[in-house]
């Protein structure tokens, strides 16, 4: 908790100062350095949440994120996974058979799923402005 609210900090401070900013991105290269060498069998989860952490730091100024069992990091891997599925060609019949876009919803649960989907990502994406603006 205390990286945490120190990360916080760092984010509002190094807006501004660049030396500041260098300091804050050396100290989060070094606990993924750490993380690593503790855990080397975890590679691909270290670099899956430094690549989350990095991404919510930067956009919506969020602070480093550290623990291993953080939501922000599955839901950042479960929105990526379902974006990367849905943007393959030919991974979705409706985009091969147009008469599949006329069915009704209830004949559709493709539809309804991605409809569901596509709120909580706005829900969850939204959550994450309102707390960069609330700062």
């Amino acid at each position: 908790m205390v990286q945490d609210a120190t990360s916080q900090r760092d984010c509002s401070r190094t807006q501004n100062d660049p030396e500041l900013s260098l300091h804050a991105d050396r100290r989060k290269c070094a606990a993924g350095a750490l993380g690593l060498l503790e855990q080397p069998d975890s590679w691909k989860y270290q670099a899956n949440r430094a690549a989350a952490s990095s991404i919510l730091s930067t956009v919506y100024d969020l602070p480093s994120i550290q623990s291993p069992d953080h939501p922000s990091i599955t839901f950042m891997d479960e929105f990526i996974d379902r974006t990367t599925a849905a943007a393959l060609p030919g991974s979705h019949l409706a985009n091969v058979f147009f008469v599949l876009d006329y069915l009704p919803d209830y004949m559709s649960k493709w539809r309804t799923r991605a409809q569901n989907d596509f709120k909580r990502y706005t829900r969850t994406f939204h959550m994450f402005l309102k707390n960069q603006d609330q700062e």
